[in-house]
């Protein structure tokens, strides 16, 4: 599956349709309607684990499958119009009308003859896209940084986002699903994941509440994403809340890091930031990077 950009071209074409009869694949692009928002007819908010769910279903469903022009695993391009005025979806099942129409290219095939099943972005011909992550790891990053130096812990190394782990968390279907792997370790979190002292991390904050924290039994609970030796973090929204081990709240989401399986707290090396880095070395964001 490539990832797909914005195309203004396609757009512009979109916008020479006056009619509905207009509306026709050619040969580099394929049309595909929309009611209001980029949906299937049976998910409204698409999500991993409930589409492999409802797999067989899917593809046996002739509606789905003539409205599947943005699973076209080949496209990389997408231009989108509202419509002068609304349209019939293709297939006799399906009673909406259309109010929007996208156009995807440049290949022209079928969609579904196209896919090549196997792990998510092991076929990919021109390379893995990052897909905008590097947020998320940079503020995981910083409460790392932050946290080893209050509680001055000498090994800790810099996460990189892996796409593999946040594919590994979507096979996650029920709460009981989620439990630590032999390359990963798991960690629920709300969106009070940090201490109520703490309400972003801060060295010298933490340094003054350092005795507090290690005696506080929920605090061992979630120090996964302090495990000094893990190099790989992947996340997931959870499809339903799952109680968070040893509190009172819920969790929304789930990581998982990798690739240790041990628990973090033993695996501190106490002393000064970066000066037991190991097989890794010192970086300018604060933490050891994996050579």
């Amino acid at each position: 599956m490539q990832e797909i950009r914005y195309d203004i071209e396609l757009e512009q074409e979109a916008k020479t349709f006056l009619k509905c009869e207009d509306i026709k694949h050619t040969s580099n692009y394929r049309v595909f309607f929309l009611e209001k928002k980029l949906q299937t007819q049976f998910l409204s908010e698409p999500d991993a684990r409930l589409i492999m769910r409802n797999k067989t279903k899917l593809l046996e469903n002739e509606d789905f499958k003539k409205n599947a022009e943005f699973l076209h695993p080949l496209q990389a391009g997408v231009g989108c119009v509202d419509l002068l005025s609304k349209c019939p979806f293709p297939g006799k099942q399906l009673l909406n009308e259309a109010g929007v129409v996208c156009l995807f290219g440049p290949k022209n095939t079928d969609p579904i003859s196209e896919f090549k099943y196997g792990k998510p972005r092991s076929q990919c011909s021109n390379g893995k896209a990052d897909s905008g992550r590097s947020t998320f790891v940079a503020m995981m990053n910083d409460a790392r940084y932050e946290w080893s130096i209050g509680l001055q812990i000498a090994n800790m190394r810099e996460l990189s986002y892996d796409i593999e782990l946040e594919q590994e968390a979507k096979t996650f279907l029920e709460c009981d699903d989620i439990v630590h792997g032999y390359n990963y370790r798991v960690q629920l979190l709300s969106p009070g994941y940090f201490p109520p002292i703490l309400p972003w991390p801060d060295a010298r904050s933490i340094k003054q509440n350092e005795t507090a924290l290690l005696n506080d039994k929920s605090f061992k609970l979630r120090a996964e994403f302090l495990h000094p030796n893990q190099t790989k973090i992947g996340c997931v929204d959870l499809i339903s809340y799952c109680p968070i081990p040893g509190e009172d709240r819920n969790a929304a989401v789930v990581c998982l890091f990798g690739p240790a399986n041990t628990d973090p707290i033993p695996a501190w090396i106490l002393g000064k930031p970066m000066s037991r880095c190991q097989d890794s070395v010192k970086s300018d964001s604060g933490l050891c990077r994996q050579l």
